[in-house]
């Protein structure tokens, strides 16, 4: 991406694509917003609610993918889930309102949705806090549900 304005149209469209997973929710008004705060705003289900994005691989694992001069159809990279995770379970987010965690594979580089969730289920059931009202993961075309400050986590399920 070429610029923060660049990062944020593209955040907004992984964002919908991830919407229009849940059916459940209505969505409106999403706007980009930029650090101390998190990615985006919106009103979420009827209630004004941030949300931090990340993406599950690196870019340089990415960046095959992203140059059109390149003929490779496979990438293998490490996992990523763990630095990235602890990395946004650490950063300090200067708003009020509640705050969720999306974490996506658009370009289908990550590990499979199940060893990605039992990580991330891993992780966060060996921290005491956890500043997200809700982490979701969006991979394989599903909106997964990770873990709700509303429910106990089980590292198992």
């Amino acid at each position: 991406m070429s610029s923060e304005s660049d990062k944020g149209l593209y955040e907004i469209e992984v964002f919908n694509q991830f919407c229009s997973k849940l059916s459940h929710i209505e969505v409106s008004g999403v706007v980009k917003c930029f650090p101390p705060k998190p990615d985006l705003v919106c009103n979420f289900d009827g209630k004004v609610t941030y949300f931090e994005l990340a993406r599950n691989y690196t870019k340089e694992s990415a960046k095959p993918f992203l140059d059109c001069s390149n003929n490779t159809n496979e990438v293998w990279g490490e996992d990523s889930t763990n630095r990235i995770l602890h990395a946004k379970l650490e950063k300090k987010y200067l708003v009020k309102e509640p705050i969720q965690l999306l974490l996506y594979d658009d370009l289908e580089l990550a590990l499979p949705n199940d060893v990605v969730i039992s990580t991330i289920k891993y992780i966060l059931s060996n921290r005491k806090n956890v500043q997200f009202d809700k982490i979701w993961y969006f991979a394989e075309d599903e909106a997964i549900e990770v873990y709700s400050a509303n429910k106990k986590i089980n590292k198992d399920t």
